[in-house]
């Protein structure tokens, strides 16, 4: 569907085009007025299909989105259009605040104590594997 420069809406992966064009091959469509639109753009980006898609494409007006941006993320897209904040979406009372209270647990572990507890254990372990080899 891709290259024969009609005007269409197409809903795809990024795996699709790791199938859609190998290297070496020429780009699918030149064209400047496709407008890509990548979701989760954080996670696959930096990717080998991310490349192909990019070559698939190399005039496409590639616009990300993405709740979780890495520094991946802006090298590949550019700035930012817009940034909806966490504060901004409590605001919005799209999501509910969360609180946070740091707390210090104090515990020391006594060496021969923990020593004898872990030996305790496996060799627990150790007797039901060799009661399930036998009976196996």
């Amino acid at each position: 569907m891709i290259g024969r420069g009609e005007n269409l809406v197409i809903t795809t992966t990024i795996q699709k085009f790791h199938a859609a064009i190998k290297d070496g091959e020429p780009a699918l469509d030149e064209r400047e007025d496709i407008f890509v639109l990548v979701d989760e753009a954080h996670r696959a980006q930096a990717s080998s299909y991310a490349a192909r898609m990019r070559h698939a494409l190399p005039n496409a007006c590639f616009i990300a989105f993405t709740a979780t941006p890495t520094t991946t993320t802006q090298r590949v897209f550019g700035e930012y259009i817009h940034v909806y904040s966490l504060e901004q979406a409590v605001v919005d009372r799209a999501r509910v605040p969360i609180y946070y209270e740091p707390r210090v647990y104090a515990a020391s572990v006594d060496g021969g104590g923990l020593d004898s507890a872990i030996v305790g254990v496996s060799s627990r372990i150790e007797a039901i594997e060799i009661a399930r080899t036998r009976l196996a």
